[in-house]
């Protein structure tokens, strides 16, 4: 999980922003105040946790593409609503040059009925801006008591979108056959490679060079789990681009059953 609190940059950030009180909405006009209270005795926040992009350091998206983020919220007091953005931070805070550039159109989502515990997803929309930077991908979410949390992931702009289409987390996988993965990869700088990394219950890299670059590949391969592998399997994808800028997907946790 990430971290829940808002300190640093990314709370000097939400600040700027106002993103606790002024966001783009889904449906009705929510530029009317903060969520309401329940008049309960409660001032924790709820529980957030973003589950996509991943937030690992080379978690990518080339510019002018749309991301889809999926968050997990738990409250005991119920959630009311959760609001979606992603912003870069630039310039130096100790020097006084520091700014908070959108990079991701604000999305907010309202529950007619709170809920302790929901996971909603929602696509943001890029604005115009072009530099190649790392972003932050934020969720703030309010329970019914009006008290904020938001967890944050950092995802690169400028990088390869990859996906894993033939497999997801949770399936069961049986040892001593050969397992297919596709892989798709895009980016407008062109795929120079497509690496497949296997840990856990096997261990293997398979790289797959891309001569010439393409802006747009897939790639099928397959891994041997041999007879007597027994237990998780996490498997990546990672693609480079002709800049030597790195995205990927994963890891996906399958189970390996004799």
């Amino acid at each position: 999980m990430h971290s829940r609190s808002l300190t640093g940059s990314i709370a000097r950030g939400l600040m700027l922003l106002g993103v606790v009180a002024l966001v783009a909405c889904d449906g009705t006009n929510l530029f009317t105040g903060p969520p309401p209270t329940t008049g309960r005795d409660d001032t924790e926040g709820p529980a957030v946790q973003i589950l996509s992009p991943s937030g690992d350091s080379v978690s990518a998206k080339p510019i002018g593409d749309s991301v889809l983020v999926t968050v997990r919220v738990q409250d005991k007091v119920g959630v009311d609503s959760v609001a979606f953005t992603g912003v870069a931070f630039r310039g130096d805070p100790d020097l006084g040059t520091d700014t908070v550039v959108t990079r991701f159109e604000e999305k907010r989502v309202r529950f007619v009925a709170s809920t302790e515990d929901t996971t909603v997803s929602r696509f943001l929309i890029p604005t115009a801006d072009s530099i190649k930077e790392t972003a932050q991908i934020i969720a703030t979410a309010w329970d019914s008591a009006g008290n904020p949390s938001a967890d944050t992931v950092p995802l690169i702009l400028g990088g390869p979108d990859v996906q894993i289409l033939n497999l997801v987390g949770g399936e069961f996988i049986q040892a001593g056959r050969e397992l297919s993965v596709r892989v798709q990869a895009q980016d407008p700088q062109g795929i120079t490679s497509v690496t497949l990394i296997a840990t856990g219950a096997v261990t293997a890299t398979v790289v797959k060079p891309i001569n010439p670059p393409a802006d747009s590949v897939t790639v099928d391969t397959t891994l041997t789990i041999p007879n007597g592998s027994v237990g998780e399997l996490q498997l990546l994808a990672r693609a480079a681009n002709s800049l030597d800028v790195r995205g990927q997907v994963g890891p996906l946790t399958l189970t390996v059953v004799p």
